[in-house]
């Protein structure tokens, strides 16, 4: 069974869940340019690729929780409302 059997899309699709971390470090004007976690990082950078709009790519979407979670303070009942 094809994995988009008649819903008409041509490409894949790929959702991007981010809760805040190392790739959502950015230079921070608030803080003098040092990096730190940047909400709206993840989404710039994703629209800056290029190769992203390669019809042999799949469909990003991005979603950026906020606030921003620590994953060490992350658990199975986090996980289960971020699914």
């Amino acid at each position: 069974v094809s994995l988009h059997d008649g819903d008409g899309r041509k490409r894949g699709r790929v959702l991007v869940l981010c809760t805040g971390g190392t790739l959502t470090m950015a230079p921070d004007p608030s803080q003098n340019g040092a990096l730190s976690p940047v909400e709206g990082a993840v989404t710039t950078y994703m629209k800056e690729m290029k190769e992203l709009l390669n019809e042999s790519m799949p469909e990003v979407v991005v979603h950026e929780y906020t606030p921003f979670y620590d994953s060490s303070d992350l658990g199975p009942c986090d996980w289960a409302v971020l699914a």
